[in-house]
C-alpha cells in the first residue's frame, strides 16, 4: 500500500511519479491519458481501466441509468448497460453496493 501520509517530496523520473510503498517497494506511476494507457496494452487486447461507480442500489450511482461509463486502455469510452458486461456486471455491482454499506 502506498503511504499517502509520507512527509518527503514525491520523486520524479521523466514523467512519471516514483512511489514507494509500506514495505519499501518503488513503483513508477504513469500519467493517466489515452497514451498511457495503450502502453499498457496486453496482447493488444483492449481491457476497462476506469469506469463510474454503479451499484445494485440506484441511489448509489454516479449517473441516472443503469450502467456505467467505461475509460478502455487504447483510450476509447463507452457506456455499457447493466446487467452486461465487465464492468457492469452483476458481481460488481454487488460489491459496489457491500462497499457503500461499509463507508
Amino acid at each position: 500500500m502506498i503511504n499517502y501520509d509520507n512527509p518527503d517530496e514525491p520523486q520524479y523520473a521523466g514523467d512519471s511519479l516514483r512511489a514507494i510503498d509500506e514495505d519499501g517497494n518503488e513503483f513508477s506511476l504513469h500519467p493517466i491519458d489515452a497514451n498511457g494507457w495503450s502502453a499498457m496494452n496486453v496482447g493488444g487486447k483492449t481491457f476497462p481501466v476506469m469506469w463510474e461507480f454503479f451499484s445494485t442500489r440506484v441511489a448509489d450511482t454516479t449517473t441516472t441509468g443503469l450502467g456505467a461509463t467505461v475509460l478502455y486502455n487504447d483510450g476509447h469510452v463507452d457506456y455499457v448497460r447493466y446487467p452486461g458486461g465487465y464492468p457492469a456486471s452483476p458481481t460488481v455491482a454487488e460489491l459496489s453496493r457491500r462497499f457503500m454499506e461499509q463507508s
